[in-house]
């Protein structure tokens, strides 16, 4: 029967008087292979053997262990443990019993792992009994504690052979073998990494006593060491013959010219170091000279030639021998020289939240794509979720352009049917967004995700079910710009293509600028950079100033940004433009040649400094709301600083007022620049027909009704600008207002007047982030009441769609009356009734009447009446055409 243990080992338990266990690492192939052969050609009544690597999980069946029972135990790890309570002495001793025949003029072979947790002294020490009179000693006066094979002669004991290596001086655990020939030779051998390289240590020659009896462990400790002796993988019987030439397990490059080979067993000196038994294709030749490494199955050639990178070599062994004189033949091995770099694997495929399941089984995953043409090794790799650390521990290799999936240990079964799958034992990514990232096993970050809900751009998907893919695995720099909710209708990909790849070669360019003081500033990419380009001071340029930065800093935390200093002052008022070139992202993509941004020290707004300029309150689905801002001063403003609102009034409740920050990056809104707020700028460029490049995307927006309500705009705690629309304030005519923006006509004409807000012209209906289609110019204005235009055609096309009565040049303290008559003196509307003026003062007339129809064409006078309180009145007529296209 073979048996798993800690997936690594392999048991065999023998049936009827032979029910004990063999284990072997499941790596050492020749290993198998010969006991294999063993057990067909020899019967079972004549091995007389002791196999046991406690793998049952206790030592009192296959086989029976006896002694000071209640002092032993066998642990989580399946490892024989010492499990005493106070200083003492404790033994344990194999019940299966060597008898002499099976020794006689033979070899005999015994192995077994030992670990001491605790300095050895004559206090505290082990005897490995390998057979009623020989035993291993570990552990003894004095501070050169060597491996000790003893020979017990009645109460006394006789060493046969000593080591030199003092390794167990202190606390150790390594693998330890001996082996006895016909003629009474003895050899201990050692191997301390566990990987099957045993060397030998001590050699001696004793015949004294017949070689029988049994298997045990004797240990004298004090109570402070009670627990820290361990026994494991114990063989005793005869000499397993090795056969099988040396095998050639993996190449490692080690610099530009050095190679690592490793083999499964030790060599012998005879053909290893001969540099004429190797050679490498592509003029690389054979080695200058070959030489041991760590140890007898490890040899390092040195070249002459460089081994380039991600270059295929074959590389040629004539002839290699092992230790039992086996000769391989010639073996070819094809490697590629691979130092990781960043995205070579990158994170393709996140499952955050997997529930309600659309298809795929209910567990989170991360997939990794290689977007290289060669295999990676992962093995001691870091995978980081948040503050988890989680090291890749087994020799995972993943393919050319292949995936690999990491999930929970206990979804290994279920996501394997889809791919390549490695569990940890803890695996849980926030739904709501996290951080991950892959480093290499030299700390390197090879690639890194830090996704938020909004990724999924899909409120559904977002909810749960629904894996965010990458769009294009080869341009993984550009963070939520490459990211998407999977289109699969399972819910996700893992293990495969996603179904959302395309090619998205994002360009880079400059996202933000924010201003840290009079002569430095962060300078924000829409995505990941080199920090070596990043750092080059010579990349960048102020054309004002017509100079460098004089230093250029780069947070080992935010790829996404750089920190400058200048010689020169910024001042405040002005707009400086900054120009990169030769910057690169993270994969190589280098900026557009020109790519520049312009910036300046923020000032302090006012009421009336931006405007509202632009609302939606009806959108088509998908869109949201999005209300558009304007900058008509001649200040720099930081938005961060901004918020925007709403104001709503159900009868007889109180108002009811919602206040939304408008963002928490210190962006700056420029002199004459617009910017657009809403929670879809994608969609809402997408259905206007605009860039977006001056959209503001807020997680959370104020809810503007339909039937009307209050926009109003805070800088800090101050009101700086206020309107109130209703669903009456779109153009009369239009028999569908769904999709419509209400566009303000004037910058320079006050919110609360309604005559200043119409719908916006087809066929878009809307010009978010840009001038709107009623715009007027303030126009200069040379006498005191002038009409702009003269002539309006009120009928929604954009164009000339209302005229703007002009005052200026009056004294403060006048009252203004404002009515409009048809060229028979009928009144057609009431347009300002009463109002104060200033210096200069715009009022709109839209071409409707008192009823809010739309006026016929014609002729129409514009009466305009001032008067102060002294009694002085001013009466102006002026002429407006209404016309048609």
């Amino acid at each position: 029967m073979l048996k798993m243990k800690h997936g690594k080992k392999i048991c065999f338990t023998f049936a009827q008087n032979y029910k004990k266990t063999l284990t072997f690492d499941i790596m050492d192939v020749k290993m198998l292979r010969i006991m294999a052969l063993l057990l067909l050609i020899v019967p079972f009544q004549s091995l007389a053997q002791v196999y046991d690597d406690f793998s049952d999980g206790d030592f009192t069946e296959n086989p029976v262990w006896s002694g000071t029972d209640n002092m032993f135990k066998v642990n989580d790890a399946l490892q024989l443990q010492l499990n005493a309570s106070e200083a003492g002495n404790a033994m344990l001793f194999c019940q299966e019993e060597i008898p002499p025949e099976s020794t006689e003029n033979q070899e005999f072979e015994w192995h077994f792992w030992l670990r001491e947790a605790f300095a050895p002294s004559s206090k505290n020490y082990c005897d490995v009994y390998l057979c009623d009179k020989y035993f291993v000693r570990f552990g003894e006066a004095g501070n050169n504690d060597v491996v000790d094979l003893q020979r017990l002669d009645g109460t006394s004991s006789v060493s046969v052979c000593r080591g030199t290596d003092t390794f167990i001086a202190s606390a150790f655990s390594a693998f330890f073998k001996v082996i006895r020939d016909a003629e009474g030779t003895w050899k201990i051998f050692v191997d301390k990494m566990g990987n099957g390289d045993y060397l030998l240590e001590a050699q001696g020659v004793d015949r004294t006593y017949t070689v029988e009896g049994k298997f045990g462990i004797k240990t004298t400790f004090s109570a402070s060491n009670a627990k820290k002796v361990f026994l494991d993988d114990v063989y005793a019987g005869p000499l397993i013959l090795d056969t099988e030439p040396p095998v050639l397990k993996d190449v490692i490059v080690l610099k530009y010219n050095k190679l690592q080979l490793e083999f499964s067993e030790s060599l012998d000196d005879n053909f290893v170091l001969d540099a004429d038994n190797y050679v490498i294709d592509n003029q690389i030749g054979k080695p200058m000279y070959a030489e041991f490494g760590v140890s007898h199955s490890s040899v390092i050639l040195s070249f002459a030639n460089t081994i380039e990178e991600e270059i295929s070599y074959t590389l040629i062994i004539s002839k290699i021998q092992d230790l039992a004189g086996n000769i391989s033949e010639d073996i070819r091995h094809t490697f590629i020289h691979y130092t990781p770099h960043e995205n070579d694997v990158v994170i393709n495929e996140i499952m955050a939240d997997p529930e309600p399941s659309v298809g795929l089984p209910s567990f989170e995953y991360v997939e990794l794509y290689n977007t290289k043409n060669f295999q990676i090794k992962l093995k001691d790799w870091v995978f980081v979720i948040n503050n988890s650390e989680k090291i890749i521990t087994q020799d995972v290799v993943i393919q050319p352009v292949s995936y690999l999936i990491l999930c929970k240990e206990e979804a290994v079964p279920y996501l394997s049917e889809y791919g390549y799958c490695v569990g940890f034992s803890s695996f849980s990514i926030t739904n709501s967004g996290a951080h991950i990232a892959l480093y290499d096993n030299t700390q390197i970050l090879i690639s890194s995700v830090d996704f938020d809900i909004s990724w999924y751009c899909d409120k559904d998907k977002s909810e749960g079910g629904w894996s965010l893919e990458q769009i294009d695995p080869y341009s993984p720099c550009a963070g939520a710009a490459n990211w998407v909710a999977s289109r699969e209708r399972e819910g996700g990909t893992p293990g495969s293509l996603n179904s959302v790849d395309a090619d998205n070669p994002v360009i880079p360019y400059i996202d933000y600028v924010d201003v840290l003081s009079s002569n430095s500033i962060e300078v924000i990419f829409n995505q990941k950079m080199d920090t070596f380009s990043m750092e080059d001071i010579e990349n960048y340029t102020i054309l004002e100033f017509d100079t460098h930065p004089i230093d250029a800093v780069v947070s080992q935390n935010n790829p996404f940004s750089v920190q400058l200093t200048f010689s020169q002052n910024f001042e405040l008022g002005a707009v400086y433009n900054i120009l990169v070139f030769g910057i690169l992202t993270c994969s190589g993509v280098s900026v557009l040649s020109g790519c520049r941004y312009e910036f300046g020290l923020p000032d302090e707004a006012v009421s009336g400094d931006v405007v509202i300029n632009e609302i939606l309150f009806d959108p088509v689905s998908p869109a949201a709301d999005y209300v558009e801002l304007f900058n008509k001063s001649d200040k720099v403003l930081n938005i961060s600083h901004l918020k925007i609102g709403v104001v709503k009034t159900t009868f007889p409740n109180p108002p009811d007022t919602i206040i939304k920050t408008v963002c928490q990056e210190n962006r700056l809104l420029l002199p004459e620049k617009y910017l657009l707020l809403t929670t879809t700028p994608d969609v809402i460029s997408s259905q206007y027909d605009c860039s977006g490049e001056n959209f503001i995307r807020m997680e959370s927006f104020p809810s503007y009704p339909n039937d009307g309500a209050s926009v109003v705009l805070y800088y800090d705690d101050k009101v700086i600008d206020f309107m109130s629309y209703s669903s009456d304030s779109h153009y009369p005519l239009l028999t569908v207002t769904k999709g419509v923006a209400l566009e303000r006509v004037s910058p320079y004409i006050n919110s609360s007047d309604s005559e200043n807000w119409h719908s916006a012209a087809a066929p878009l209906y809307g010009t978010p982030g840009y001038q709107n289609s009623v715009f007027m110019e303030n126009q200069e204005v040379t006498g005191q009441v002038e009409i702009n235009p003269s002539v309006f055609s009120p009928d929604g096309d954009g164009f000339d769609d209302v005229t703007i009565i002009n005052l200026s040049a009056f004294k403060k303290g006048y009252t203004a009356k404002i009515i409009v008559f048809d060229a028979q003196g009928r009144l057609v509307k009431n347009l300002v009734n009463c109002q104060n003026i200033a210096n200069q003062s715009c009022f709109v007339w839209n071409g409707t009447d008192e009823n809010g129809k739309i006026v016929p064409i014609g002729i129409y006078v514009v009466y305009v009446e001032l008067f102060d309180i002294q009694g002085d009145i001013k009466i102006f007529k002026k002429i407006v055409v209404v016309a048609s296209k």
